[in-house]
């Protein structure tokens, strides 16, 4: 046997040039999504020669890593790769495609809808295929999942949700938020957002519960029950344009008499259901010449000048305001209210020792010195021919009048004996009786004798007789009914002021009181008034005040309070707690379990209550506005409206030396016991 031998075979050896396939990762980012979607395949690998991913991708670059797919089902996707030698290798990733949720909004509320202005909300809502919601106004976009967010609106809002799916389409709805008046406890308050100007100077009450607001630049009203405030002027209430476009000039005679202007809104006072009187500032002539001139007050001034200011009566239906008649707020010739005359009688037969009333030229031209009505109170009992009667102050007068019923009361009319030219000029002062004023006199430094007739800041109507009260700030009086010539008939027009007259000459000779002024705080001689130097200072009297039973509050910047009887004896002096200063404002309460409290405004600013037993109350609010602490214009009952009584409180601005207003003013309402 023969053998044979041969090499024996072995492997080849490995190709330097050669990678072995492999594919290390393959996966889906994310891996699950909604319909509509993407996702990013993404892989990693060694070796490949050629990828391929299916089902829909195809072939792919070599070096290629990813891509975006948008699967619309559920889908398993699959990567080949092959080396060189076309060995194949596979690797799976499986995409899960959730149905769309179709975009709803399921619910937008705003928790509670209705609240006071400062309080919160919480608006609430439900979605579904949201990818982002916003809302709005004030808020804006919010975080995803956010279902809720709390909200403080300054006024009745509409909120505004929107929601967008991740495909821009959006859907939106809407919740509204009413915000009524500010309130804490039993007070309302009421400022620009319910419609009120920045400048507040009178509120009152109708006999209907009609709301007024002496705002300066208009008048504005509200029934009892709205929350907002109405505004009227001349040009959508009729209001009387009665001032100039002027500047203080001693040349006020030659000034244009146009454009006129609305006169500032200064004072208000409601009357029978649906009416009210307004009384306005006018031109202040104090600057151009002494006011015991009575040449210098007539002759450098122009008509439109003596004219301006005054009185407007009106009337409010709830929603519009109209202009029942203009109160020129002065007497026509052949007329003056002059207690050293027979005054409003033909004879005009001068006091002993006085000139003939034909010698004065106001006898001749009219005398108009009330141009500013600082207050103006109504008489109110339906049972009197005096019912309806609108006693006013202001400007060189304490009390001068708009007389109701003249007719039936024997009134003489003294403009019907004017010709017809004259006449027409002072018809706006028909039924409208002068002024009347308490004086003090005294001797200046330089010897010279002075009078004091100071302003007509105050003014109340008893309601026991209907007697007029009114303080010039240095002194206090009123016309006695059916005594001073005033009452339901006239016998004469000549009226008179009470209580008992009063010449009181201090021990330096230097002072001396007339015509029937109370001086309730007596003055240390020599009388000077505190506004015009150095000096003693007067009452200060701001306020009056009657409650039911005809006694009179008076109040006083300096002195505090002090209470007299109908005959104008004092019951009491009251001074003010310590850190509280300035009754500037008085209401006597005539409102159920409060009758007889007395509501004091402070020029200090702020409001006091005085129970009936002689305790004061601070009514400072916690959570109240700012103005309800600044100082106070006018309180004011609201007797008559359903729902019980209302108090309500005028809060004046507050302004810097130029007389920007810093501060806004604003109402508050009372309805608590």
């Amino acid at each position: 046997m023969l053998w044979s031998c041969s090499a024996a075979s072995s492997p080849s050896a490995p190709d330097a040039g050669h990678t072995a396939l492999a594919i290390d990762a393959f996966t889906a980012t994310p891996s699950e999504l909604t319909e509509g979607q993407s996702t990013t395949l993404a892989w990693t690998l060694t070796g490949a020669v050629t990828i391929t991913i299916s089902p829909d991708v195809g072939a792919l670059a070599a070096d290629q890593r990813s891509v975006t797919v948008k699967p619309v089902t559920t889908t398993t996707y699959t990567l080949t790769a092959t080396d060189d030698a076309g060995a194949p290798q596979t690797r799976a990733v499986t995409v899960t495609v959730h149905p769309r949720i179709a975009l709803e909004i399921g619910s937008f509320t705003a928790t509670p809808s209705d609240l006071a202005l400062g309080q919160s909300t919480t608006l609430a809502w439900s979605l579904a295929g949201a990818a982002g919601v916003a809302i709005s106004p004030d808020v804006g976009a919010l975080a995803a999942g956010q279902t809720s967010v709390a909200v403080i609106p300054a006024d009745t809002t509409t909120y505004t949700l929107t929601a967008r799916d991740d495909a821009g389409a959006t859907q939106s709805r809407t919740v509204t938020v009413t915000v009524h008046p500010r309130k804490v406890g039993d007070w309302t308050y009421y400022g620009a957002r319910e419609g009120l100007s920045r400048d507040i100077r009178d509120v009152s009450a109708d006999e209907g519960g009609n709301v007024y607001v002496a705002g300066v630049d208009a008048l504005y009203a509200k029934q009892r029950g709205d929350e907002k405030f109405l505004r009227f002027d001349a040009a959508n209430g009729g209001l009387s344009r009665k001032c100039n476009d002027w500047s203080y000039s001693t040349k006020v005679a030659q000034l244009p008499p146009t454009p006129f202007t609305l006169c500032p809104v200064i004072s208000v006072a409601g009357a029978a259901p649906g009416g009210a009187f307004v009384g306005y500032d006018g031109f202040d002539f104090s600057f151009i010449c002494d006011l015991q001139d009575v040449v210098c007050l007539e002759q450098p001034l122009a008509g439109w000048a003596l004219d301006s200011g005054g009185a407007d009566v009106v009337a409010f239906d709830g929603k519009s305001l109209s202009l029942t008649r203009h109160v020129l707020t002065g007497g026509p010739p052949h007329v003056v209210c002059d207690y050293l005359h027979d005054q409003w009688t033909k004879k005009c037969q001068p006091a002993p020792g006085q000139q003939p009333l034909a010698s004065l030229p106001y006898w001749t031209t009219g005398r108009r010195l009330l141009h500013r009505v600082d207050h103006v109170a109504v008489n109110h009992n339906a049972w009197s021919l005096m019912y309806g009667d609108a006693w006013m102050g202001g400007q060189h007068a304490t009390l001068a009048a708009l007389i109701a019923k003249p007719q039936q009361r024997g009134w003489w009319d003294p403009i019907a004996e004017l010709d017809a030219s004259t006449q027409d000029e002072w018809k706006d002062a028909r039924y409208f009786w002068e002024h009347l004023h308490p004086v003090v006199t005294w001797t200046a430094s330089n010897g010279a004798q002075s009078v004091y007739y100071g302003q007509g800041y105050a003014v109340s109507i008893n309601p026991q007789d209907g007697a007029p009260w009114g303080s010039n700030g240095a002194r206090t009086a009123y016309v006695p009914v059916n005594q001073g010539g005033y009452g339901e008939t006239f016998s004469r027009q000549d009226w008179w002021m009470g209580p008992a007259a009063q010449v009181v000459d201090h021990a330096d000779g230097k002072t001396t009181d007339w015509m029937y002024g109370a001086d309730i705080w007596p003055d240390v001689p020599p009388f000077i008034p505190a506004s015009l130097g150095d000096g003693t200072p007067d009452d200060s009297v701001r306020a009056l005040s009657h409650c039911q039973d005809g006694t009179v509050w008076v109040g006083s910047f300096t002195h505090g309070l002090a209470q007299l009887d109908a005959w104008g004896n004092v019951i009491q002096k009251v001074s003010l707690p310590d850190n509280f200063a300035g009754a500037v404002a008085l209401a006597c309460d005539w409102g159920g379990a409060g009758a007889g409290t007395l509501w004091i405004g402070l020029g200090t600013g702020g409001v006091l209550r005085r129970t009936t037993d002689g305790h004061f109350q601070d009514m400072t609010v916690a959570g109240a506005p700012a103005f309800a602490s600044q100082p106070v214009r006018s309180i004011q009952l609201d007797r008559w409206g359903s729902g019980g009584r209302v108090v309500y409180f005028a809060f004046g601005a507050v302004s810097d030396k130029s007389g920007a207003i810093t501060a806004p003013g604003g109402v508050a309402a009372y309805a608590g016991p």
